[in-house]
């Protein structure tokens, strides 16, 4: 079945040297349905000399893409002919979630020194094959090697349980696993994060839209739009932001995520400005309106009733409450303090003292016996 739905290519300066390894073991784990392109990649990026493809629509369209290549992009240059295309194209949209790099020595080793394993595209005893990228300035390695091939050596056509691959490739794909679930853990992070500066920002801009230039606001709006859309655009995927580019070596190219985010916190920077500044002398506001509470309150204690002062308790627990979050949500204590401001207000608080003013003097009055 596999030989249905999956090919292989090797380019012509590539010597076979142990033919007892099926190509098989190479293939992806059913669960990885959504690869179609196995390759490897060496310190120029992924290297086209040999690769496993997927018969899939996919696959049908990178070829495409990478034959009329010239023509719809000849402003790059194309170093390295199709395989330069093929780097370029795994950076797009359209391609960059469904391939993966594995170790090169599976399937496509290098060869410097005979035996010397110290680097990992170096070929080892039992490895199925040898790739010269460089010809002809190594073709005197490749003679000598296809010599030996031709030779069914023992040291290099070993049975495949005896080499190194199927240690090699299950703790691979274990692997695999476990970077997959952190990417997309840092995805739903990186969702969550976005999330929480949008609300913020929105906050802010709420509240300081007059303290901005339009075009500082205007920026703002522009940014938070895209971070949207593509908070909106990772969902309709349902795949991981983290893509599987070069995931191998480690190496993980920006995101969207990460650039819009980046982007409205650069934008914002003026909103955030005028924020602090804002939220500065809500602070100042709120501890006077807690002063001014407790001057002209606490004194009154007695003779307030039982309602009125354990609304304003409540009003200053509120308060304190939110002043004690870490951030403070702008919003809530602007209303805690507009809130406690009106009970407080000069006219509120004269109003009291007056109302206290006749309570007591009804009281003298009922208790004078002149009465």
């Amino acid at each position: 079945m596999a030989a249905l739905t999956q090919r292989s290519w090797v380019d012509v300066e590539t010597v076979l040297m142990n033919p007892k390894i099926p190509l098989g073991i190479f293939l992806p784990p059913e669960e990885y349905s959504d690869i179609h392109l196995m390759a490897t990649a060496d310190g120029n990026g992924v290297n086209a000399g040999a690769f496993f493809l997927r018969v899939h629509p996919w696959s049908v369209g990178l070829l495409d893409a990478i034959i009329s290549f010239p023509a719809y992009r000849p402003h790059i240059d194309l170093e390295h002919h199709d395989q330069t295309a093929l780097k370029e194209l795994l950076r797009d949209k359209e391609f960059r979630h469904h391939y993966l790099f594995v170790p090169q020595r599976w399937f496509n080793a290098y060869v410097k020194e005979l035996y010397d394993s110290r680097r990992p595209w170096q070929m080892n005893s039992g490895d199925i094959l040898v790739h010269f990228p460089n010809l002809p300035h190594n073709q005197d390695e490749m003679w000598m090697l296809l010599d030996r091939s031709g030779m069914h050596l023992r040291e290099f056509e070993v049975d495949y349980e005896s080499t190194t691959y199927p240690k090699e490739i299950a703790e691979f794909w274990i692997s695999q696993k476990d970077i997959q679930a952190n990417q997309n853990g840092e995805a739903r992070k990186a969702a969550e994060d976005a999330d929480k500066l949008l609300k913020r920002t929105a906050s802010q801009l709420n509240i300081h839209r007059e303290d901005l230039s339009q075009d500082d606001t205007a920026q703002i709006e522009q940014q938070m739009a895209a971070l949207r859309l593509t908070l909106r655009n990772q969902e309709d995927n349902n795949e991981a932001t983290l893509l599987y580019y070069e995931r191998l070596q480690d190496v993980r190219e920006e995101t969207k995520i990460y650039n819009d985010l980046a982007n409205l916190i650069q934008a914002s920077r003026v909103l955030h400005a005028v924020a602090a500044r804002g939220r500065d002398e809500l602070v100042k506001r709120a501890e006077t309106v807690m002063m001014t509470s407790k001057e002209h309150f606490i004194p009154l204690n007695d003779d307030l009733h039982e309602d009125a002062k354990m609304d304003l308790i409540g009003k200053l627990d509120t308060l304190r409450g939110l002043l004690a979050q870490s951030p403070f949500e702008d919003p809530a204590v602007l209303l805690a303090v507009e809130d406690l401001e009106l009970v407080c207000s000069p006219s509120a608080i004269s109003q009291i003292k007056l109302l206290i003013v006749e309570i007591d003097d009804s009281r003298d009055g009922r208790n004078d016996p002149r009465a």
